[in-house]
Parts: C-alpha cells; sequence; structure tokens
C-alpha cells in the first residue's frame, strides 16, 4: 500500500471543499482572506474606468465680431471700372482738342443777318427785296431813317402797324406826320421782340446806311415803349441792353 502524502491530501480536501461548498478547517480563512481583498479592488477601480471612458463636452464657438459699417460699405462699394480709369487719363486731352475746334460764331449768326432773314420772309413782300417799295413805301435810299429818325419810333410802327396806331389814338405816324392811310400789318402777332428788334436795325443798317449807335437807340427808347407797348417794353429794353453790352454786328 503506498502512502500519499500529506500535502497533496490537504490539496484534495481544498479543492473538494471549493467544488461542495463544505468548508474544511484550513481552506474557509484563505477563502475568505482572498475575497475581500479582490472585492474591495474591484469596487475602486470601477470609478476610474467610468471617468476614464465619459464622453468630452463640447465647447461653444466663440461669436465672430461684428464687421465696423466703415469697413461694410468699403467692401459692398462698386469699383471704379478699368476702363473708366483709362478714360480719366485721356480726358483733359479731349477738352484741350475740344476747345481747339471752338472759333468764334460766324457772322451769319448775329442780329444783321437774322433781320435781313425776317426782312425777306415777313416784310420784303410789301416793301421789295432790296427795300424799293410795292404796297409799302419804299425803305431804300435813306427814306426808312428820314421817316424815322428815332429808332424807338420804328420799332413801335412796325410792332403795332396801323391798326395798333388808330387804336392808340394816332392818325400820323414817323417824324414827317404820314396819315395813316394804309393797311401796315402789326408784327407783334408773329414776331417777337428780339425778331422785330433785329428787323429793324436790318433796315436802317441796309436801307438807311446807318452805323449803329447806342445812344440813338437809347434816346427816348422805354419812354416811347411804355406810351404804345407798355406789355412787352421790359422785353424790348432786355434786347437793348443786350446790345449796350455787345454791339450787334454780322
Amino acid at each position: 500500500m503506498v502512502e500519499i502524502p500529506e500535502h497533496l491530501l490537504e490539496r484534495s480536501r481544498q479543492r473538494r471543499s471549493a467544488l461542495t461548498g463544505e468548508g474544511g478547517g484550513s481552506a474557509a480563512p484563505a477563502e475568505s482572506g482572498s475575497s475581500t481583498p479582490a472585492a474591495t479592488g474591484g469596487s475602486s477601480s470601477a470609478p476610474v474606468a467610468a471617468a476614464s471612458t465619459a464622453p468630452a463636452v463640447p465647447q461653444p464657438e466663440p461669436e465672430p465680431e461684428p464687421t465696423p459699417p466703415w469697413v461694410e460699405a468699403a467692401l459692398t462699394r462698386k469699383k471704379v471700372p478699368w476702363w473708366a480709369a483709362s478714360a480719366l487719363t485721356i480726358l483733359p486731352l479731349f477738352f484741350i482738342v475740344y476747345a481747339w475746334t471752338l472759333g468764334e460764331p460766324s457772322q451769319g449768326e448775329g442780329p444783321l443777318a437774322l433781320g435781313a432773314e425776317t426782312y425777306a420772309v415777313s416784310c420784303a413782300g410789301c416793301h421789295g427785296g432790296g427795300g424799293g417799295g410795292g404796297a409799302g413805301p419804299a425803305l431804300n435810299g435813306g427814306a426808312v431813317v428820314e421817316t424815322f429818325p428815332s429808332p424807338a419810333a420804328q420799332v413801335a410802327w412796325v410792332a403795332l402797324g396801323s391798326a395798333g396806331f388808330q387804336d392808340a389814338g394816332r392818325s400820323t405816324y414817323g417824324a414827317t406826320d404820314k396819315p395813316i392811310v394804309g393797311g401796315m400789318p402789326g408784327q407783334l402777332d408773329s414776331l417777337d421782340p428780339t425778331e422785330i428788334m433785329d428787323v429793324v436795325l436790318a433796315e436802317r443798317t441796309e436801307f438807311g446806311q446807318e452805323e449803329f449807335d447806342i445812344s440813338v437807340w437809347e434816346d427816348g427808347f422805354e419812354d416811347t415803349l411804355n406810351e404804345l407797348v407798355p406789355d412787352q417794353t421790359e422785353e424790348f429794353m432786355a434786347v437793348l441792353d443786350e446790345w449796350n453790352t455787345t454791339p450787334p454786328t454780322g
């Protein structure tokens, strides 16, 4: 018969005690002693594991600072096109060239030329193209200046005509007191004061061989027109004032 060592028997008893739950004298303390530290160690490690696996809380991004109004205006303002900048560089040259193209107004644009055109349309039918007369009296050879030594009297006669003078209580016209027997039409219904002044100037210059003299025109001008054509006096005076500043030529 073989003798089994005591330590093997003790190990067998401990294993059987663990499987069946039956306690042995020396095995129980070992079991209770080993389980307590294990439980203590497990409970202390759980918070560490939970803390290490908790998700990170995202932090909100800071709001952007508002753009100052002057910066916003600069960013949204329309930019000057590149071609516009190029055009501005040649603009002074354009004005220089344009200035060189300007010249003195042609002589055909002055009061004398305009008055001659008005005479051909409105007066030549009665007084003749060269002022020699026809249905109306002759104006050439100095006759017009002889009849009207005062330009103001001629302006009033052309403006009102025969009927207008008669309505004003006149039975004669001109310095020679010619009786009003004809049918001189008043031109104020078809011509404005500037056109009447121009045509009188043209007749006195072309047919009366009179050189323009502002003092002759101003003599009694306003008083005569205030008496006969008061509603248009201011317009006639405006033309005369312009001629005083810039004498009519051409």
